[in-house]
């Protein structure tokens, strides 16, 4: 009876830990919720389920459990998680998955993942909004091997930079979108492939890089300011649509080393 009126009354039961789902309403609970996951043992699958828009007063600690059976899942229901210009998500050597999420003004990234002491970060994006960040995504640079982050079916959006790709690590991006950002995508020595996506109406660069390697199949940039902005590195093309920008396609500015490769594609 004692449990009965607890429950009728609101109380929260607690925190599902591995196996199970751990709702998330505020910022106190999400705080708990990534302090309990950071907390667990191997083997450990562990779920957040947000259930409410939440708009953060201060920093979220940050996610980092290095163990390689550990994995979390954060899925936002469609809600909305406000940084309020505080830092973003920071997964730190961590095995993460975020689904159906929106991300709204981080400072500096919404979603960054780091190396941790032993171990890369490994990152799935699905179904996730990011906008009016500083930057959307960023996959910091690794000396351990390779920061990782897979991208599916995502917006990116009013970002200053939607996609960052640092040294040493990978991203890859597949049917998304980057519109009105001022960089879409922006690869500093990294790794990025980018497939059946969308680069619309950015008023810098669609697409940037400065050396490392980027890969575009089966995408369009439209409309952007510049839509292919190449300083060094190597960047291969095939079934690429380049239409209606301010600029299309700089290679090797300020007589740096570029390698273009373009197969079956349209520049007007």
């Amino acid at each position: 009876a004692l449990l009965a009126a607890g429950l009728a009354a609101g109380y929260r039961p607690t925190y599902a830990a591995c196996g199970g789902v751990t709702n998330v309403a505020t910022e106190t609970e999400l705080n708990d919720a990534i302090a309990d996951f950071n907390s667990q043992a191997a083997p450990c699958d562990y779920a957040i389920s947000i259930t409410a828009d939440i708009t953060l007063t201060g920093y979220l600690p940050d996610i980092q459990n290095e163990d390689s059976l550990n994995r979390l899942t954060i899925n936002g229901n469609g809600y909305t998680l406000d940084f309020n210009f505080y830092d973003g998500l920071r997964f730190i050597g961590t095995i993460v998955r975020v689904e159906d999420l929106t991300v709204t003004r981080g400072s500096w990234a919404a979603i960054v993942v780091f190396e941790g002491a032993s171990a890369n970060g490994d990152l799935e994006v699905s179904g996730v909004t990011f906008n009016d960040n500083d930057t959307g995504l960023r996959v910091y640079e690794s000396t351990l091997g390779s920061n990782r982050a897979e991208v599916t079916d995502s917006v990116f959006t009013d970002n200053f930079h939607g996609v960052i790709v640092d040294l040493g690590s990978y991203a890859r991006v597949t049917r998304s979108s980057f519109e009105n950002n001022e960089t879409g995508a922006f690869v500093q020595y990294g790794k990025l492939v980018i497939t059946d996506s969308l680069f619309a109406n950015n008023t810098d660069d669609g697409v940037s890089q400065t050396e490392g390697e980027m890969t575009l199949i089966n995408t369009t940039l439209a409309g952007n300011d510049q839509a292919v902005d190449m300083y060094d590195g190597d960047l291969f093309m095939a079934q690429v649509t380049i239409s209606d920008n301010e600029d299309g396609i700089e290679v090797g500015a300020f007589n740096m080393d570029a390698d273009l490769t373009v197969y079956n594609s349209v520049v007007t």
